[in-house]
């Protein structure tokens, strides 16, 4: 797909000796932000002014109701010390911790600083507070609305003449959810709505006399649009596939031809239209054996299905179908015919197929086009369905294509459209009331950055420019040379030839990456280069490997715990940390490949990651929300910045301290396990070579620490591996154990050991020194010492995930549990998936254990990890962004310590 259509001529402006273009630029970037603090102070000031003399004005005869002697109360003074006072507490707490959007130095998420206009006419709406349900309670406001409405429109290319009876209209939603909820209900209402005609013209209801014995109530069925058949003809599926266009014509076509009201047209559907009936009742009463479902891609807005479930719409959360994406995360086209075809064979109708344009985890635009190519080639064949663009977050990117006159009335046919803007199908209400004040908010900043190519496309213009300046450096900041690896979601040009790749990303750090603005704009070939890299829009997705001894890491875990080390690095979520404090802001999301698929494992594959595990994938990614970043090459400095967290997060911490020699390490070690039987000890390695490396080595370096102990450094020797098994996902088991609870059962005749087999993840580390068993047959010694396989009569998948609130309450101190022991017919370096699996020939003893007082469970760290540098911030997974109920509480705490807020999850 073609990037960044206006581009190079945007940001070559700043070159351009036209006056009128800077003069353009100048005025559009002053509109956004208002640099001026003087300027800033004046028109806020001039708001509250207004105001005021607004209600001075009011009826000036009418006396003072808060008069000089009530100002004048201890009681009024309080109320106004009181309200300083917290106003303060919340301004500091705002200052301190408020994420910082209005900074270059933010390309975190879908946010930036609210533009100067929108501040000025939300703030001088909202103390007049119209609400824009009712016209007399807001006549200036829900023009406004209306007015910003036909703007979008415009700017999109749909008819905008009051005349026509296809013109287009809109209204502001709070936000892209309930835009997406209002077309969820739109296309239920428009696909029932021909049912509930043909119900209410049944023998002895309203319509019957007058509609269903006519000879001239004709209409156009779906795959025959120039003939006209009888509406009483017409079978189940037909009404159900009905084209758009003849659907709305309906309510129109009554009146006018036949002299039915509107009013009683209005009555005599009422009781059987879905919104009154439900979609049940229809259903049943038409014999729908397979109901209607939306299309839509696998990398949708978690809003569809909400706004589908049971509890809103009421078509069902399992009707909104996905289809796989490509590589690039746009829908398949293949697939969405295939999937089209199916409904088609199987007679299933289909509500909509949603197109996203621009996703909102990597900015990808599904091409629409197409979509609607296969909508007439469908409908040719007698499939109907509505196509709705998912807009939210790419529709103002059509002001980069639009002359400043004229908005290109070019019509769309039967599509509707949202971004943070719904275009209703059947009716001019939304499903929410709303207040005035974000009406005049937009307006004002339509009305002063202007919907076109010199305005809010320019704006655009410098996002796209930066985004691409940014992927030019996800695309090349690493090479063989470098520990780590950095692979952007966007492949490069050439890809698929790794010698002509590397010659590519010579290229982008030669030609691009040391660049300025204006030699780049200057250098046909580094823009050529530039429009082909990062996303459809502005969001570049990409993620970090890292090497070891000039070995890739094949590992998803450690790839995910690195990029998570540098998301907690680059984000604040922890009280401990500070906006201050965070050198440039990211933000992550997770390629899961429940959604993601073959897309996902498309990304591991060129990152370098094994693809057999069918793990999760995290994921970095920066938003260009700000037209200032390119400028003086600030993305450079980011780019560094990034570079050195991501070295830093690689290295290992090390331990300074002596070396002890091994005789008194083992003294103090074995005195400090005698004085505390039940306690357990830590080892942790030095140095940064795998364990794996240490092994074959057969000694290595650590420090050893515990109640009563610490041994910052000592020299492990004598090393004998009992098992050797690795835990890469790849080879895990892709479920838990569906008998017992297995164990590794070690040690010698005198001392028996059990630790829990970490066959996939989540898990739970379980660990006895000492235990008691109470068998048929007693293992030999050189069993012992080889490793046996124990497995307690729990059952495991019935307790997973052991976490804090769910503790595994039947491995505690002296508890006894069922078990049998076998012999472990693998060697000790094998590995899985099935490491656990029994044969009974290889039973050797059945019983009872008796833990020992000395147990070890650990479930928090071992899942979650240490992901952030301070130790209070405890995420809830290496693919997980959500922050953990322990971090929330943190900052309940820190609300309620600093202005007194109450509030719970």
């Amino acid at each position: 797909m073609e990037h960044y259509v206006a581009v190079a001529q945007l940001t070559s402006a700043a070159l351009d000796k036209e006056v009128s273009k800077d003069q353009c630029r100048a005025k559009i970037m002053n509109a956004l932000l208002l640099t001026s603090l003087e300027t800033k102070l004046r028109l806020v000031a001039g708001v509250l002014s207004d105001n005021a003399e607004a209600r001075c004005t009011y009826h000036p005869e009418d006396p003072a109701f808060i008069t000089m002697k009530i100002q004048g109360s201890d009681a009024f003074q309080q109320g106004i010390g009181n309200l300083e006072k917290n106003f303060k507490d919340l301004s500091d707490l705002l200052r301190e911790y408020s994420v910082p959007f209005f900074s270059p130095r933010y390309a975190g998420h879908m946010c930036f600083e609210t533009s100067m206009p929108a501040i000025l006419g939300c703030l001088m709406t909202i103390l007049y507070n119209p609400n824009n349900v009712a016209f007399e309670a807001s006549p200036i406001t829900t023009l406004l609305e209306l007015d910003v409405g036909t703007q979008m429109c415009r700017m999109l290319g749909y008819e905008t003449d009051a005349t026509s009876s296809e013109s287009a209209w809109g209204h502001i939603a709070c936000d892209g959810t309930i835009a997406n909820l209002e077309s969820i209900w739109a296309a239920r209402n428009l696909k029932f709505y021909p049912l509930s005609l043909r119900e209410a013209m049944k023998e002895g209801r309203s319509l019957a006399s007058s509609l269903l014995r006519s000879t001239c109530f004709k209409i156009h069925a779906c795959a025959k649009p120039d003939e006209e058949v009888l509406l009483s003809s017409l079978e189940t599926w037909d009404f159900l596939n009905l084209r758009v266009k003849e659907i709305l014509d309906i309510p129109a076509h009554l009146p006018e031809e036949y002299g039915i009201s509107s009013k009683f047209l209005q009555d005599a559907l009422q009781p059987y239209l879905v919104q009154t009936t439900g979609k049940d009742a229809l259903e049943r009463a038409w014999k729908l054996e397979l109901p209607a479902q939306y299309l839509i891609n696998n990398t949708k807005h978690y809003s569809w299905p909400k706004g589908a479930g049971k509890s809103i719409a009421g078509i069902g959360s399992e009707n909104m179908v996905n289809v796989p994406v490509d590589h690039e995360a746009r829908v398949s086209i293949n697939l969405l015919e295939k999937a089209l075809e199916e409904r088609l064979v199987n007679k299933q109708p289909v509500y909509a197929v949603v197109g996203i344009v621009g996703s909102t985890e990597e900015g990808a635009v599904d091409p629409v086009d197409k979509i609607l190519e296969l909508r007439d080639e469908f409908e040719a064949r007698g499939l109907s369905f509505v196509v709705h663009a998912d807009a939210v977050w790419g529709g103002y990117f059509a002001a980069m294509i639009r002359d400043p006159d004229d908005y290109a009335r070019a019509k769309i046919r039967n599509i509707s459209v949202n971004f943070s803007f719904v275009y209703n199908l059947i009716g001019r209400f939304g499903v929410y009331g709303k207040p005035g004040a974000p009406a005049s908010a937009v307006w004002l900043h339509h009305a002063v950055v202007g919907l076109h190519k010199e305005g809010y496309g320019m704006l655009l213009g410098e996002v796209a420019f930066t985004c691409s300046r940014f992927s030019a450096h996800w695309a090349a900041i690493s090479d063989k040379s470098t520990p780590f690896i950095v692979i952007p979601f966007n492949p490069l040009v050439n890809e698929d030839n790794e010698a002509k790749l590397e010659e590519e990303k010579k290229f982008i750090r030669k030609h691009i990456l040391p660049k300025s603005n204006e030699q780049l704009v200057r250098n046909r070939l580094a823009m050529k280069e530039l429009r082909a890299l990062g996303s459809d829009l502005n969001i570049n997705a990409f993620a970090c490997n890292f090497c070891i001894n000039g070995k890739d890491n094949t590992d998803i875990e450690e790839a995910n715990y690195l990029n998570n080390r540098v998301f907690q690095a680059l984000s604040v979520t922890s009280t401990d940390e500070k906006p201050a404090d965070t050198p440039m802001f990211l933000s992550a999301t997770t390629s899961a490949m429940a959604d993601y698929g073959e897309c996902c494992t498309n990304f591991k594959r060129r990152m370098g990651l094994e693809v057999d595990s069918s793990q999760d994938l995290f994921v970095l990614r920066n938003v260009v929300m700000s037209p200032f970043q390119s400028a003086g090459n600030f993305v450079n400095d980011l780019a560094d910045i990034f570079q050195e967290t991501l070295e830093r997060e690689m290295k290992e911490h090390r331990h300074p301290a002596e070396t002890l020699e091994d005789g008194h390490a083992w003294k103090s070690y074995v005195s400090a396990r005698t004085k505390n039987p039940a306690e357990s000890y830590c080892m942790d390695t030095q140095g940064s070579e795998v364990l794996t490396d240490l092994l074959k080595k057969g000694q290595f370096a650590a420090s050893i620490h515990g109640k009563g102990l610490s041994l910052p450094l000592v020299r492990v020797k004598n090393i004998h591996v009992i098992k050797d098994r690795t835990l890469l996902s790849r080879y895990r088991n892709r479920d838990y154990y569906s008998i017992g609870t297995p164990f590794y059962l070690y040690g010698t005749e005198g001392q028996q050991h059990i630790d829990h087999m970490l066959l996939r993840a989540p898990n739970s580390q379980l660990c006895a020194d000492q235990v008691k068993l109470d068998l048929d047959h007693k293992p030999t010694s050189a069993q012992l010492a080889k490793g046996l396989i124990a497995i307690i009569d729990r059952h495991e998948a019935s307790m997973q995930p052991m976490v804090k609130t769910n503790p595994p309450k039947f491995f505690a101190g002296n508890a006894k549990n069922g078990i049998n022991v076998y012999k472990d017919p693998d060697a000790p370096d094998a590995h899985g998936p099935g490491l656990a699996k029994v044969d009974p020939k290889n039973k050797i003893a059945t019983g009872s254990i008796t833990l020992g007082s000395n147990v070890h469970v650990e479930y928090e760290n071992l899942n979650n990890q240490g992901f952030a540098l301070g130790q209070s911030h405890h995420p809830v997974g290496a693919v997980s962004r959500s922050m953990s109920d322990y971090t929330k509480r943190e900052w309940m705490a820190l609300l309620k310590e600093l202005v007194g807020c109450e509030y719970g999850f």
